[in-house]
């Protein structure tokens, strides 16, 4: 049996393996997360589900499965807060429950 990482070890390597996704595919988690950010903004709220179908209509591709959590990651500009969650609208999907995030703009983060 392989041992278990410390917690916080944990956490630093999913950090890092975070922003290794997020630099390669800057441009791509740059504009889905914008979208997502003036969704939140408008709707309150954000998911998985809307980021990819904003990807789809827009001709978008993630460059591996890896990036899409990276675009809830906080930023220079705010962060995401988990505000509640919701079932999938992706049939493919099945009963997954998708997290819903809210943008916190810096100067209103507390």
């Amino acid at each position: 049996m392989t041992e278990q990482l410390p917690l916080l070890d944990g956490l630093r390597r999913r950090d890092e393996g975070m922003a290794r996704a997020e630099a390669n595919a800057e441009t791509f988690v740059r504009v889905v997360r914008s979208a997502m950010v003036r969704l939140s903004m408008e709707r309150g709220s954000a998911c998985a589900d809307d980021a990819r179908e904003f990807a789809r209509e827009h001709g978008l591709v993630a460059p591996s499965k890896f990036v899409w959590g990276a675009i809830w990651q906080p930023t220079k500009s705010g962060r995401w807060v988990k505000v509640g969650e919701a079932a999938s609208r992706v049939p493919e999907n099945h009963a997954h429950v998708n997290k819903l995030w809210r943008w916190i703009p810096n100067e209103e983060a507390p």
